[in-house]
């Protein structure tokens, strides 16, 4: 990346346990147990997972990277898939009180802000090229938060479309040069193992 980086870009700014609010714009889920917190993520591809677990470790948290069996019930269509979780701890209670929403699902938390080390995760477990753009994956069973979601975006500066899950989604779907620039300010450079062409330029 050249130029001057943006305040809220995610090489500008020092990682926090809150930034893991990204995941949870996604496809990631939180879990409370009585003084303690976890949040998890289903993977598939190694280097979502290896830059993942990189991320996890700058906000001194360690991963844990658990295979799917194919009893699990959670190996996905494509097989394979990966459990990247973080310990029950209870520097991550706030976050649970913050999304959890007391039952199935998740809620968004009132006065979240969207930076770039919370895009930079969101985009590390759910971004991806499409067509002259990218998408930002959303939750499958979450469609009760996927409104707010939105309007976080678009609060942050990048109004996106949305795109239901009959339409390869549900994900938020970002064109436009403006929009794209931004969201390669945020997001950073890419991770070493990100694939040609995966990542916001």
């Amino acid at each position: 990346m050249t130029g001057q980086l943006s305040f809220f870009s995610a090489a500008a700014r020092i990682p926090h346990v809150e930034d893991l609010g990204g995941l949870l714009c996604g496809p990631a889920q939180v879990v409370r147990r009585e003084d303690a917190a976890r949040v998890s993520v289903v993977l598939a591809d190694r280097w979502r997972i290896a830059t993942l677990t990189a991320e996890l470790a700058l906000r001194d948290l360690d991963a844990e990277v658990v295979v799917a069996d194919e009893t699990d019930g959670w190996s996905g269509p494509r097989g394979g898939a990966t459990s990247v979780r973080t310990p029950f701890l209870a520097s991550l209670v706030p976050l649970a009180e913050g999304w959890a929403s007391g039952g199935a699902g998740k809620r968004m938390p009132p006065r979240l802000v969207l930076d770039g080390p919370m895009l930079r995760l969101w985009y590390v477990v759910a971004g991806r090229p499409w067509d002259a753009g990218y998408a930002l994956g959303l939750g499958e069973h979450d469609d009760a938060v996927w409104p707010a979601v939105g309007a976080l975006l678009a609060a942050g500066g990048l109004p996106a479309a949305f795109v239901g899950p009959r339409g390869d989604g549900p994900a938020y779907r970002l064109t436009g040069r403006r929009r794209l620039t931004r969201l390669a300010d945020l997001v950073g450079d890419a991770p070493a193992d990100a694939p040609d062409g995966s990542w916001p330029a």
